[in-house]
């Protein structure tokens, strides 16, 4: 003999639940992106020639899962040359450098906003 059961609801609706948070975790790595891509474009310290550096420098994310991965990045050739040239022995950066020193200033605030989001989304859904 055999018992079965229609678990198609509680299916649904853990779909739903994972969707939600999907979208909610998602719209906040989009406004960090924002964020991020907003203070690089400010704090950048060379001097504007074409203006493409500066214009080019973004903030993106990819969402799988729920495993939230923001890359920060230049759009122009030269962006490693930025990054990397004119290093000295002892400084943690080049001078040039926008990405290292914003990843390292704002790393730890957006770990923590994001462990708080996933608070709230938490809190929200339960």
């Amino acid at each position: 003999m055999s018992i079965e059961f229609d678990c198609s609801e509680i299916e649904d609706n853990i779909r739903a639940l994972l969707s939600v948070f999907d979208n909610q975790l998602s719209k906040w790595a989009s406004s960090e992106c924002h964020g991020l891509e907003r203070k690089m474009k400010l704090e950048a310290k060379w001097k504007n020639r074409t203006h493409e550096a500066r214009k080019r420098l973004s903030a993106s994310y990819k969402n799988e899962n729920g495993i939230i991965t923001i890359t920060l990045a230049h759009g122009v050739d030269y962006g490693v040359f930025l990054e990397l040239a004119h290093k000295k022995s002892g400084e943690e950066f080049a001078p040039f450098a926008i990405i290292g020193p914003v990843v390292r200033s704002e790393a730890p605030k957006a770990m923590a906003s994001c462990s708080t989001k996933v608070r709230d989304i938490m809190k929200e859904l339960l």
